[in-house]
């Protein structure tokens, strides 16, 4: 508490100090109260005459009467008073006390202004006198205000910071998010310097009311009061809000639960089991959202690949054999992912392959007689061949089973044999199989045939080779009926020079042709003469020999052709069956290539060659042969042709757009490669697309068509493959 006087002086008019007057206001402040923000000052207004000076007998008994007026902060404390003062003596006369209740600021200080004024009534000499002064009372603490409140992720401590203002002061925070809330116990920091609050963590349960959103805001509320209990309210509440995160963790991770199913459209022996390239991953999925979350995606992951609804959560085709783990997703409505994953067993498989047998560089298949022995002669046929399958074990017990079969025709026939096992599938005590006579006989010493030879697993896939089984040898056959002469083999075709094997044809001058004339070289060729009266076209040419057109104006009338610019040659090639045709057209340096499929012909394909310096090396075929169905040729340059026929079986029709599409189909080839490209043609209604090189020792394609697929049919296809060999 303090206490004070504030002075002032009033003089009659002759400013004297006989007529002084002294005339002050005594203050005294009391308790101020905390709760109310105010301060109570008692006031008195005190006055004296000037005790230091003697008066006459004249003047003993003179009454004055005085005003005076206490004025506080602009406020009337009291006003006119009345007061007889007795000159004879010096003493002080006192006016009625007051007591005034200050009020302070909102931020608990005060300076308060305190005026008085004096003044004889009646007595003009007496001047008026006026006093004014300013005391300053003590702050009252007032209510604290929040400096500051940290972001909190659910689970941890709040940080609330404020400066209490003062040490006897007790707080409560309340925190509310949504239709939740919390209000802590009274709080004493015991301290007037600044404070921080970690005594309550932000519960996880407060995730419930954000079910859609990672984050919410939260406000807290600081409340002051002044007594130990926590009743008396300080001023009015402070808030603030902050960030409130729910956790990426196992706490609030949806609850993932994952089966897995093999997908596939291979037999009941294979049923339950993963096998590399012919089955698929199927994921049944199912979650529940922590803290009232709900579930909106799933989704399944199987090395980098991800499937999702869209996919019915079916992976592709396994290509990676051994452990594999496949995960499974489940995302709420918080964005927030949980997981869990499964490993399973791919059983290692690749395509069964014919070989050679022990001993022999390729697969044999020979003439020989009835007991077996090979023989140019031979009416019987033998095979010798070796089958390389993946067994698709389960645990021990092996599910895939390979046989080897074969089938036959005669070259110019249209259609083989029905297949015939010659190893079969359960025969395990060996790989290898050499026959001995089959056919009983049927082979005819003047006749020509192609042997297939086959090795195909359960499964459904196979790979195959086509030998060529040629007439008995002869040095030399003359037919007069079929006006033909063969060197080395029986005659087969009328009209005809056939030379059993590669030869070199020496002449000793001039070879004369057909109407006259002497030529350097040996020509064989048809004339192809066409007018505007007699046009012909191309897509009847499909007898195989060398073909020319001698001028443009002759071209010009020749439909179904690529060129009419000028003169050109081609040559009609049988390709593997007499319905497969290949055209190969020459003009300049251009050469166009078209096929026939025994039904229609492909498109033509342009190739246009570059000029070679005249130091280039001449380019040449380096190598020829048959080998797995191809029939290949190699250029020294660097460049490859390949041709055959193969079954390929799709294992997947799929709907792309209005037409249907296999699964990419893999063939063999008979050397590494470094590039391919692949033309061709199939029977019955489909064309091959999305053909290339499958690594470095096959080739892959796809087939298109309007119709759907069959996954257990097999298709044929013919093929030409042109590249580059590493």
């Amino acid at each position: 508490m303090a206490s004070g006087n504030i002075y002032g002086i009033c003089y009659d008019s002759d400013h004297s100090e006989t007529n002084k007057y002294l005339f002050y206001v005594a203050y005294k402040t009391g308790t101020p109260s905390v709760e109310g923000n105010y301060t109570p000052v008692t006031l008195s207004l005190n006055v004296r005459r000037n005790p230091d000076y003697a008066y006459a007998a004249s003047a003993y008994n003179i009454k004055k009467v005085v005003n005076v007026g206490l004025v506080v902060d602009g406020k009337e404390v009291y006003g006119t008073a009345v007061a007889k003062i007795d000159t004879r003596n010096a003493q002080i006369w006192n006016f009625t006390e007051q007591i005034v209740n200050v009020a302070h600021d909102a931020d608990g200080t005060k300076t308060v202004k305190i005026s008085a004024m004096f003044s004889n009534v009646g007595v003009s000499s007496l001047e008026k006198a006026r006093l004014s002064d300013s005391i300053t009372l003590e702050t009252i603490p007032r209510a604290s205000e929040i400096t500051s409140a940290a972001d909190v992720t659910l689970g941890n401590k709040c940080n609330i910071k404020w400066k209490p203002a003062a040490a006897s002061f007790r707080y409560t925070l309340k925190f509310t998010l949504g239709d939740w809330s919390y209000t802590t116990g009274a709080i004493h920091p015991n301290q007037t310097s600044a404070y921080t609050y970690t005594g309550y963590p932000i519960p996880l349960t407060v995730a419930k009311y954000l079910k859609n959103a990672k984050t919410g805001t939260m406000k807290v509320t600081l409340t002051t009061y002044s007594d130990n209990n926590a009743t008396d309210q300080v001023g009015s509440a402070d808030s603030e809000t902050f960030t409130v995160t729910v956790p990426d963790n196992s706490s609030t991770q949806p609850s993932v639960s994952m089966n897995l199913s093999p997908v596939s459209s291979l037999g009941d022996a294979f049923a339950g089991l993963y096998i590399q390239g012919k089955t698929k991953v199927k994921a049944t999925l199912s979650a529940t959202g922590k803290y009232d979350a709900q579930i909106k995606a799933y989704r399944m992951k199987v090395g980098t690949a991800t499937y999702d609804s869209d996919d019915d959560y079916t992976s592709d085709y396994l290509s990676d054999p051994g452990t594999v783990t496949v995960y499974g997703y489940a995302e709420d409505s918080r964005e927030i992912t949980g997981s869990t994953s499964k490993e399973i067993t791919v059983i290692s498989y690749s395509k069964p392959k014919i070989q050679a047998a022990s001993g022999e560089s390729d697969v044999v298949a020979v003439r020989c007689d009835s007991g077996g022995n090979p023989t140019d002669s031979g009416t019987y046929l033998k095979i010798k061949a070796k089958r390389s399958y993946s067994p698709v074990k389960s645990g021990s017990v092996q599910k895939n089973f390979c046989k080897i079969q074969y089938r036959y025709k005669l070259e110019s026939a249209s259609s083989y044999s029905a297949w015939t096992t010659i190893l079969a599938g359960d025969s395990l005590s060996s790989d290898e199989i050499k026959t001995g006579a089959l056919l009983g006989g049927v082979l005819a010493a003047g006749s020509t045939y192609l042997v297939q030879v086959r090795a195909i697993d359960d499964v459904g896939e196979y790979g195959y080779t086509t030998i060529t089984v040629p007439t008995d040898k002869v040095y030399m056959h003359r037919d007069k009926v079929k006006r033909a002469l063969a060197i080395g083999k029986y005659i087969e075709d009328q009209y005809c020079v056939d030379i059993a094997e590669d030869i070199t044809l020496k002449t000793r001058g001039p070879i004369q042709a057909e109407g006259g004339g002497n030529i350097d070289i040996l020509v064989l060729g048809t004339k192809l003469t066409a007018t505007a009266d007699a046009p012909i076209s191309l897509n009847n040419c499909k007898t195989p020999g060398n073909y020319y057109s001698p001028n443009a104006e002759n071209s010009q009338h020749i439909s179904d052709c690529p060129n009419t610019e000028g003169g050109f040659g081609m040559t009609v090639r049988q390709m593997q069956t007499t319905g497969y045709i290949r055209q190969e057209l020459f003009y300049g340096r251009t050469t166009w290539i078209r096929h026939w499929n025994g039904t229609e012909w492909s498109g033509w394909w342009r190739y246009l060659t570059t000029t070679v310096p005249e130091t280039a090396a001449t380019d040449y075929v380096v190598e020829t042969g048959n080998s797995g169905g191809w029939t290949y040729k190699k250029w020294k340059g660097g460049t490859y042709e390949l041709f055959g026929t193969f079954e390929v079986k799709p294992s997947e029709s799929t709907l792309n757009g209005s037409l249907y599409r296999t699964n990419n189909m893999t063939i063999d080839v008979p050397f590494t490669i470094s590039s391919a490209y692949v033309s061709g043609s199939a029977v019955g209604y489909y064309w091959i697309t999305n053909g290339g090189k499958s690594g470095t020792d096959a080739i892959t394609l796809r087939l298109m068509s309007d119709k759907t697929f069959s996954t257990t049919t097999a298709i044929e296809v013919r093929l030409l493959v042109v590249g580059t060999y590493a």
